[in-house]
């Protein structure tokens, strides 16, 4: 028997809490994380697909760099953990069981960011 997960959405709620230096802030980053998976099996019997949303948890670090006032550059780190899934497969020959498989992924990233600067209002303080 032959198994295939895949995730094809997959969202987070994370906090981070890091150490500013010049234009460089260094981060650890953790909280929720929540996904969809679809586990397709295959054999000598016929084809089966469970999909399951998944609650987990992720941690992480990395830099963001600020290139300028509004532009700036990230990479990260992120190691997530979405628990013991147990799926039923399918029947063959009148015999069915169940894989039980733990969801885990290491993931880089990268990305940049970009910062507005509030569409032209000053604080009143600032207007003269």
């Amino acid at each position: 028997m032959i198994y295939q997960t895949q995730i094809p959405v997959q969202g987070s709620i994370r906090g981070r809490l890091g150490v500013a230096f010049d234009q460089a802030l260094i981060y650890a980053t953790g909280g929720g994380e929540f996904a969809g998976f679809t586990t397709t099996y295959t054999g000598f019997g016929p084809y089966e697909q469970n999909s399951t949303t998944r609650a987990g948890w992720t941690i992480g670090g990395g830099i963001e760099y600020a290139l300028t006032n509004n532009w700036s550059l990230r990479a990260e780190y992120r190691y997530t953990d979405f628990g013991h899934v147990t799926d039923s497969t399918p029947f063959l020959f009148g015999i069915g069981s169940s894989v039980t498989h733990h969801e885990t992924e290491n993931a880089v990233r990268a990305g940049f960011s970009y910062k507005f600067d509030g569409f032209g209002l000053a604080p009143a303080a600032a207007r003269y």
